[in-house]
């Protein structure tokens, strides 16, 4: 069974416009079942608030964050999930996660932030606001998501491979050590007995 990652999109609730122009070319990563995507409305309104955030970005394996000077002075750069993200992707380890991508929406001091050395998504420092066709910006966007999510379910299915045939050959080394243990002490109880028989007959 493929492995279905999670995202999470976080954004200031003023830039609600960008995430309605995005979420349907995402849509599909869910469709498809390889994703599930959460962000700010679809947390139920009963969990909202800085615990469900911070579960969530916890529990993600790509995070997207919507840039924009109203998302800078949210906070959620200083979350620790992401904080200790960005600082991965700096060091470039590869495969490790969660993936963190900015995607600009509006213009905003972002290179003087955490995000200064952090790649930003394929329509690079021209904010969303500056395009004359958004839905262009957007798609660009969605297809590294989409490769991005295809490499991850392919590392996260071979490691799952992985620990499986290592748990296959602990099983038969631990079979293996049960059989020669066995074996042993039958050849130990039948030497006793041996020892026994000759001792009775020398009496």
């Amino acid at each position: 069974m493929s492995e279905v990652l999670q995202i999470f999109i976080a954004y200031s609730s003023k830039d609600s416009t960008y995430m309605d122009e995005l979420r349907p070319h995402l849509a599909l990563l869910e469709q498809y079942g390889k994703a599930k995507i959460r962000y700010y409305a679809k947390i139920a309104p009963s969990v909202l608030g800085k615990a469900a955030i911070k579960k969530n970005l916890d529990r993600a394996d790509i995070i997207l964050l919507l840039v924009s000077a109203e998302f800078l002075i949210s906070g959620i750069l200083k979350e620790e999930a992401v904080a200790r993200a960005i600082k991965r992707q700096k060091m470039d380890t590869a495969l490790d996660v969660p993936f963190v991508f900015p995607l600009l929406v509006q213009s905003c001091n972002w290179k003087d932030t955490e995000l200064g050395n952090v790649k930003l998504l394929p329509c690079g420092t021209k904010p969303l606001e500056k395009w004359v066709n958004i839905n262009e910006a957007c798609t660009a966007a969605a297809s590294t998501l989409t490769s991005t999510v295809n490499n991850l379910i392919q590392v996260k299915e071979l490691k799952a491979e992985l620990r499986e045939e290592k748990d296959r050959r602990r099983k038969a080394e631990e079979q293996k050590d049960s059989t020669v243990k066995g074996s042993y002490l039958s050849w130990a109880i039948s030497v006793i007995l041996m020892i026994c028989l000759i001792y009775q007959k020398c009496n």
